[in-house]
């Protein structure tokens, strides 16, 4: 339920990403600079930050069964012995 900020390395994570940036989540920064613009803005105005908080929260109620589905995934790969 918080608002997330990250930088623009995000290729691990772009699934998730794109999740939480259709949704509004997601405040993406290019350096410190816009690291501290950033945070300044969502601290200055809660309205903003629980938006944002809100809707990452509602994204990722979206993903609810994400473990089902790795694990799933996960069993053509893995083998346990």
């Amino acid at each position: 339920g918080k608002a997330i900020v990250c930088g623009p390395y995000l290729d691990n994570f772009m699934e998730e990403a794109e999740l939480l940036r259709e949704a509004g989540a997601l405040v993406e920064v290019k350096d410190v600079n816009g690291l501290a613009q950033a945070s300044d803005q969502l601290l200055a105005s809660n309205e903003d930050a629980n938006k944002r908080g809100q809707a990452a929260a509602n994204a990722v109620a979206t993903q609810a069964d994400i473990l089902d589905r790795y694990a799933e995934a996960l069993k053509g790969i893995i083998t346990l012995d």
